[in-house]
């Protein structure tokens, strides 16, 4: 995602957001997306695809406390807030899947749907994602939006693998919210993976590997709020649900508006006009059809790319202990 304005506000951490330890430095970018062909289809209603075989896998006890060092982290811009016809700054790339749009639809600033960074670690067992929101819903003043983290597993362009849960949440990791989503398809993103083909009809997250309904005994996905950070929304996947990859690119959604996976990629669902844009600039401004969503580019965990790939955030700094950057909300005009 190219996110040419950021404002950081570094501060000595010392270790108070742990799961969220960003180090200073990360840049995110829109990368090329590759390409793919596929025939047009009906979406079909998701099939339950819970396998009795690997429960034993998964079945144990909830996760504990992310480890301290951070295997990889990313940022996203902000969006000004204060303003009476909410707009992006930066961030929104409608025809490479990038969204910066956390407003409702009457462009009204949402804090909650704002992303400012992501971070990945992981121990024996599991693998922690804690999202970092600016803030919390005004009116409710919790994380009230759906949370998520998409993972491309081949490297393609292509999410293999979504992990979505919907409030409320609460301070203690739950399983009840979750939903882990795969494909049977690999037409994750349509004809052409992460850039907009719309409109464009076809299956891609068909399968529900995991949801508290209908497979409660398998271990597979937790979420809780940081008890550190009520800002912070944390994720914890097992390494077996989503095949045991030991490497893999990710990101991360803060969506109140389509709220739905088995859509991705949005780009692929409304064309640019029937979607609207965040930016004041452009004709096609405000936002219409696709509102209240945020994502991020993607980060890779488990290697070090060498050269581009679909989606990857153009500068991936090596992550670890140390100061953690946060941002400073650009206010607008009132």
């Amino acid at each position: 995602m190219r996110k040419s304005i950021r404002v950081f506000l570094v501060l000595a951490a010392a270790g108070a957001l742990a799961a969220c330890n960003f180090s200073p430095g990360a840049q995110a970018t829109t990368a090329s997306p590759a390409t793919a062909t596929s025939t047009k289809e009906s979406i079909p209603v998701p099939a339950t695809d819970t396998v009795s075989a690997v429960t034993a896998a998964f079945t144990g006890s909830p996760p504990g406390e992310p480890p301290a060092s951070v295997g990889s982290w990313l940022t996203d811009p902000l969006t000004p807030a204060k303003t009476k016809d909410g707009y992006a700054i930066a961030g929104d790339d409608f025809a490479h899947n990038l969204f910066e749009r956390p407003l409702d639809k009457a462009l009204a600033y949402r804090p909650d749907l704002d992303i400012v960074g992501a971070s990945l670690t992981s121990d024996s067992q599991w693998l922690y994602i804690a999202i970092q929101l600016y803030g919390s819903d005004t009116e409710t003043k919790t994380l009230a939006a759906n949370y998520g983290v998409e993972l491309d597993v081949n490297l393609d362009g292509r999410g293999d693998f979504a992990v979505w849960a919907q409030p409320p949440f609460t301070t203690t990791w739950s399983r009840d919210t979750l939903t882990v989503y795969g494909t049977s398809t690999n037409m994750v993103g349509g004809t052409h993976p992460l850039l907009s083909d719309a409109p464009w009809i076809g299956e891609t997250y068909n399968k529900i590997l995991f949801d508290e309904k209908t497979s409660p005994d398998v271990n597979a996905a937790w979420i809780r709020v940081s008890p550190k950070d009520p800002k912070i929304l944390e994720i914890a996947i097992s390494p077996d649900i989503i095949q045991k990859p030991n490497r893999f690119l990710w990101n991360a959604w803060a969506d109140d508006g389509l709220k739905d996976p088995t859509q991705f990629d949005y780009n692929d669902v409304f064309t640019k006009k029937e979607a609207g844009s965040p930016y004041k600039w452009d004709p096609e401004y405000p936002p219409k059809a696709l509102s209240a969503v945020d994502n991020t580019c993607r980060a890779p965990y488990g290697f070090k790319p060498n050269g581009s790939l679909p989606g990857l955030c153009e500068s991936q700094p090596a992550p670890g202990p140390g100061p953690t950057p946060t941002q400073t909300l650009i206010p607008g005009p009132d």
